[in-house]
């Protein structure tokens, strides 16, 4: 009975069937290498960024389910003594998808002082691995070791980049912005740059600034929780020739130091498209914040 519990499945069977056994929370980095385009990622300090096809805060819900979809990556058949191809090398460029996870593990050398090794796990999967398509090759590792995966759980890897960017205009928290700079606006159109800096009792223009300009808290409050907290309903990117938006903002921190810059048009159906660099969000609201009104 001992004999036959460890001949029937076998060893093969106890082998760990995930793709990829290192991914999850300590994960540093993803790449994703399809025919159409490469996606890579980055946590840095905690913080997922898309790093490729374009620099962009992303979406921590859309990268947990990218780490989903990656820890779901599972051999259904191990294939080292079949006649699948003897590495990844034999793989169509067409139809071939590279996953890295890399891992950065700190730890401390000899003397005491701090080191970051990088651990690194891959796969390459390929085309059908037989007639019904319900299975695809997958080669695993340096040693390219083969393996069927179910095709389904392929199908879920093919990601939209835009999918993966943040849906929030600004990544900094409310209580982190010290300051405004309104660079551009309909109404302020021979003003120049003017500058609201927050206070106590309001947000207000400094010293002897013309035209001078008093925000209540409350009113800076629903825009900053707008573009701070709200999800954007539309993210894309910028067009070519897409023009700017005709109010021209810039958020400053308690250092002075510049946090984000927002080009933002307010729609005639009460729709506010905001550009951040190349990445447009689109915001279908019932009523535009006061403060922009103010702009218009």
């Amino acid at each position: 009975p001992l004999a036959e519990a460890l001949l029937r499945p076998g060893p093969r069977a106890w082998r760990d069937a995930r793709l990829l056994p290192s991914v999850g929370a300590e994960t540093s980095r993803i790449t994703i290498e399809t025919p159409s385009n490469t996606i890579a990622l980055a946590r840095v300090r905690g913080v997922w960024r898309l790093r490729e096809p374009i620099a962009a805060p992303a979406d921590p819900n859309a990268v947990n389910d990218v780490l989903t979809a990656l820890a779901g990556l599972e051999a259904m058949e191990w294939l080292d003594d079949s006649a699948a191809p003897a590495n990844s090398s034999a793989v169509s460029s067409t139809s071939r998808i590279t996953i890295t996870l890399e891992r950065d593990v700190r730890t401390l050398d000899a003397n005491g002082e701090p080191v970051v090794e990088t651990e690194r796990d891959s796969v390459v999967l390929g085309g059908a691995a037989d007639l019904s398509a319900n299975a695809r090759l997958a080669f695993i590792g340096p040693a390219s070791t083969p393996a069927k995966v179910r095709s389904t759980a392929v199908d879920r890897l093919r990601i939209n980049p835009t999918a993966l960017i943040s849906r929030q205009s600004v990544q900094a928290s409310n209580s982190q912005i010290a300051a405004i700079v309104i660079h551009d606006a309909p109404t302020l159109a021979s003003a120049g740059a003017l500058r609201l800096n927050r206070g106590v009792e309001a947000w207000s223009t400094p010293g002897e600034a013309t035209p001078s300009m008093n925000i209540a808290p409350t009113e800076m409050r629903a825009f900053l929780s707008l573009v701070s907290e709200s999800r954007a309903d539309v993210v894309r990117m910028a067009t070519e020739d897409e023009p700017e938006g005709a109010i021209q903002l810039e958020l400053i921190d308690f250092q002075g130091a510049p946090l984000e810059r927002l080009s933002i048009d307010i729609k005639s159906n009460n729709s506010l498209v905001i550009r951040n660099d190349n990445i447009v969000r689109e915001y279908a609201l019932g009523e535009i914040p006061a403060f922009l009104q103010r702009l218009k």
